[in-house]
C-alpha cells in the first residue's frame, strides 16, 4: 500500500488521493479513510537515479529496475486492483502475472522526500514482448500515468492473500517528522489488518483517525521544512460539521483556514463548490456510534500542524 493513501477494499490505491477526497472518506466513516498526502509530487523516478540505487540497498536486491507501459486493455480495469487486473487479462489471452514491485518517489520544491517499493504485478505475454502493466494510474493533477518504473521479484507476495503487506519506505532526506511519518504510515496499515481480521469498530475507527491525525502532523512538518505547502492535518470538527450539512461551521475550523491558504485566490470559489458538494454526498451518513466515539475523543487529536 502507498503512502499517498489508504484506499478501499484492497487497501491498495488510490496514490494520489486529495485532501478533500480524505474528508469524505472520514465522513463516511470507514476505517479505511484516506489519508491524504496535500500537496507532495509523486512520480516515477529515474531509474539511475541515487533515490534508487539507494532504494535497491533497502531491498537488497541488484535487480534493475525496468520500464514498464501502462497499456490498459479492459474496461473493468480498476486502479488499485493490479492482482485481479492481470489475472483477468491472464484469463482472457492467455499469458502469465509477473510480480514484483513499483517504485514511486515523493518529493518537495527543494528535493526529494522519500522514496518507496509497492508490491505489484504487471503482465507477461509469454511471447518474447515486452511487459505491460494493465492497471490505470493516475497523478493528483489527474492525468494518466503512462509507464511505470518496475523491478521483478517473485517474492513479494502472495496474489491470492487479502493481507495488506506493507510498502518499503526510504527517507531521502534527514529529518525526524518524515521519518515519525513513515513509522505511522505503517502503523495504520497494521491497524487496517487489524480490523480486517478482527472487524470494525468505532473505538477502532477513531484510532485510526487518531493515528491518521498524528501521521499528517509529521508529514506536514517534514513538508514545511522542504520547502512545500503543508498536508491539511485532519479536523475532525470540519468532520463533524459536513455530517451536519453546516458549511459555515466547515469554514470555520482549522482544516478549512489551511485549505484556503493553500488555495490562489482565483479558485477559491471551488472550495465553495467542493464543500457543497461533500455536504450533499455525506450529510447525515455518519452513524450515532461514530459521532460520540469522535465526541469524546476530540480532545484527544492533534490538528495544528508541529
Amino acid at each position: 500500500m502507498l503512502l499517498r493513501s489508504v484506499a478501499p477494499a484492497n487497501f491498495k490505491a488510490k496514490k494520489r488521493t486529495t485532501s478533500i477526497e480524505h474528508f469524505r472518506c472520514v465522513l463516511a466513516g470507514k476505517i479505511d479513510a484516506a489519508v491524504g498526502v496535500g500537496s507532495m509530487k509523486t512520480f516515477v523516478p529515474n531509474p539511475e537515479s541515487k533515490a534508487v540505487e539507494k532504494l535497491l540497498t533497502a531491498l537488497g536486491t541488484d535487480t534493475q529496475p525496468v520500464s514498464v507501459r501502462v497499456v490498459v486493455t479492459s474496461h473493468r480495469a480498476k486502479e488499485g486492483y493490479c492482482y485481479q487486473n492481470v489475472s483477468e487479462k491472464v484469463r482472457r489471452v492467455g499469458g502469465r502475472a509477473q510480480l514484483g514491485w513499483a517504485i514511486w518517489e515523493h518529493d518537495s520544491d527543494k528535493g526529494g522526500l522519500f522514496i518507496e517499493a509497492e508490491r505489484h504485478a504487471v503482465y507477461d505475454p509469454e511471447n518474447g514482448q515486452p511487459w505491460i502493466d494493465p492497471t490505470p494510474n493516475f497523478f493528483a493533477d489527474g492525468s494518466r500515468c503512462e509507464e511505470i518504473l518496475f523491478i521483478p521479484n517473485e517474492r513479494t507476495r502472495d496474489p491470492k492473500s487479502t493481507v495488506v503487506e506493507d510498502n518499503i519506505r526510504v527517507p531521502l532526506v534527514d529529518d525526524p517528522q518524515l521519518v515519525e511519518a513513515l513509522k505511522l504510515a505503517s502503523e495504520l496499515i497494521a491497524l487496517r489488518n487489524r480490523a480486517r481480521s478482527e472487524g470494525e469498530s468505532d473505538a477502532m475507527k477513531l484510532e485510526y483517525v487518531q493515528l491518521g491525525g498524528r501521521y499528517s502532523s509529521a508529514l506536514s512538518a517534514a513538508e514545511q521544512r522542504a520547502g512545500r505547502a503543508p498536508t491539511i492535518p485532519i479536523d475532525m470538527e470540519f468532520v463533524l460539521a459536513a455530517d451536519d450539512g453546516d458549511i459555515e461551521a466547515m469554514k470555520r475550523t482549522n482544516a478549512f483556514r489551511q485549505m484556503l491558504a493553500a488555495t490562489p485566490p482565483e479558485k477559491h470559489g471551488t472550495l465553495d463548490a467542493l464543500l457543497a458538494q461533500m455536504v450533499k454526498e455525506k450529510k447525515g451518513k455518519m452513524s450515532a456510534g461514530m459521532r460520540a466515539v469522535i465526541r469524546k475523543g476530540i480532545r484527544g487529536i492533534e490538528y495544528r500542524n508541529p
